[in-house]
């Protein structure tokens, strides 16, 4: 944490504020790392976040006498901390699916809330306005955790910020939950006027990774953070250069590892190969949400193509794959759905299910997404 002080002038508080903003971003740049000094040696690294000198023993249940840094240690201690205070009762992230031993590690954050906090001229706008924004998240995760019975571990809930874990089985219900509330909350909160008017179509990056239970949680945190990134880059406005924005109002981007992969913060998805990020108008995600359901009950033989088209030539993978739409009701239903005739042998190519709906298919399914 870094923090700052300049001499306020009660004549001109705005130009008060906005000495302290530069002061304070001065002092957030001159800050020591935040997870204390690095390895001389591969054997000294953190067993979780690989970044950080190892001087703590692990509390993983599964450590094995593993070392972690400070960081990762704190990090421990924070999330305990806030399961008390939010009364969860899970320490483990292997307690939150027992049977399936995979979770869902999630990051939010709200979207130009530092222009918001940049437009308040006074200490008394800015403790309001505060007050307002912890409030708003919280509820609306609050409201976002109303009906899921299974066990979460809270991070963070504080201020636009939210970090949390949470049984897989309910990463959906959960995101389209919050956003709904987010947005719901924010434009009741900008109809009371200044110094709210500007939280009006305010909106959150969400970035999620489903994976095995065992990795480090630092490690699986940093890589939803990335993803929670990539969301927000979709939400920018759209035009401007260097951005894939799209002026989305809240965004969506997940990953589903398998047992092979490792989490990665290099990696990004392109919308337009892949479809994620995602938009959260309500009609996108409604309509994103019945297609997969659709594409979920089609046999998982049929859809296994979809995977392979790497593998093959395009003319191979395209007359193998309008073949098998041409015999399969199912398939039929499914282009149906999505207002696409599946007779058009080019449309049934070109709007084919894309790498989201087949994750997507793994997080509304029962089984686990293996």
């Amino acid at each position: 944490m870094a923090s700052a002080c300049v001499p306020y002038d009660a004549g001109s508080p705005g130009q008060s504020m906005r000495w302290l903003r530069r002061k304070l971003e001065i002092q957030k740049d001159q800050a020591a790392p935040p997870g204390g000094m690095l390895p001389s040696t591969k054997g000294e690294q953190c067993a979780d976040c690989t970044t950080y000198l190892a001087r703590l023993p692990s509390r993983r249940p599964d450590a094995q006498g593993e070392m972690v840094c400070e960081r990762c240690h704190a990090m421990v201690d924070a999330g305990r901390e806030n399961s008390r205070l939010n009364e969860e009762r899970v320490q483990s992230l292997l307690a939150l699916s027992p049977r399936t031993q995979r979770v869902a590690a999630v990051s939010i954050d709200g979207n130009d809330l530092g222009d918001f906090f940049d437009s308040l001229e006074s200490l008394e706008q800015l403790a309001a306005a505060s007050d307002a924004i912890g409030s708003l998240f919280r509820e609306a995760h609050g409201e976002a955790l109303d009906g899921i019975a299974r066990d979460k571990i809270s991070l963070a809930t504080g201020g636009d910020d939210v970090r949390l874990f949470l049984a897989w089985e309910d990463l959906i219900h959960y995101a389209g939950s919050f956003v709904a509330a987010v947005e719901r909350r924010a434009d009741l909160l900008a109809s009371q006027g200044a110094p709210f008017t500007r939280l009006a179509g305010l909106g959150v990056g969400i970035g999620a990774v489903v994976a095995d239970a065992h990795l480090p949680a630092s490690r699986l945190m940093a890589y939803a953070h990335e993803l929670e990134r990539s969301a927000k880059r979709l939400c920018r406005p759209s035009g401007q250069k260097t951005t894939t924005g799209s002026g989305a109002r809240s965004a969506f981007d997940f990953a589903v590892l398998t047992a092979g992969d490792a989490p990665s913060g290099s990696f990004t998805h392109d919308p337009r190969i892949d479809g994620r990020p995602i938009p959260m108008d309500a009609r996108s995600w409604t309509s994103l949400l019945a297609s997969t359901r659709e594409l979920a009950s089609i046999p998982p033989a049929q859809r296994a193509i979809l995977a392979e088209a790497r593998a093959l030539t395009d003319e191979e993978f395209q007359n193998l794959f309008r073949y098998q739409v041409a015999r399969s009701q199912k398939w039929h239903k499914w282009y149906e759905s999505c207002g696409v005739d599946w007779r058009d042998a080019e449309a049934v190519v070109r709007h084919r299910p894309r790498p989201v709906h087949l994750d997507l298919v793994r997080l509304l399914s029962r089984h686990t997404p293996s």
